[in-house]
């Protein structure tokens, strides 16, 4: 954030404001809106196995305690089992990708806001300067 205000600041002092300058300017603003979309890529999600991978697993247990006098109790207890842990594991990693977004898109609508009203400010001094 300081790297961005002290080059916007050092655009703005500077004593003959150039096109070229002011391009590169709008260019870096730019370059910051394509590093907000890059930022929310290489976390990846975890989800929940699919309704197949479910039944699955519940038609394993029936085979497996289908010998054992407590084949329905220990079914729905070790299903039941199952659901609340991939629910409880895939919904809390996933919560902990989305709060990273969500700080990560914080800084980065943050900084955008100060680039383009240091921007505006350029823009004005141009004009300003263009009238004298």
């Amino acid at each position: 954030m300081c790297l961005i205000l002290t080059q916007t600041l050092s655009l703005l002092v500077k004593t003959s404001f150039s096109i070229y300058s002011y391009s590169l300017h709008l260019f870096r603003c730019l370059l910051r809106a394509i590093i907000l979309k890059i930022a929310g890529r290489g976390v990846i999600d975890q989800y929940m196995p699919t309704a197949k991978d479910i039944q699955n697993y519940y038609q394993t247990l029936e085979s497996t305690y289908a010998e054992f006098d407590e084949k329905e109790d220990l079914v729905k207890s070790y299903f039941n089992k199952f659901l609340l842990e991939s629910y409880t594991e895939y919904g809390s990693f996933n919560a902990q990708n989305n709060d990273y977004r969500s700080e990560q898109l914080y800084f980065t609508v943050r900084a955008l806001s100060v680039s383009l009203f240091l921007a505006l400010i350029a823009t004005i001094v141009l004009k300003i300067m263009a009238l004298t």
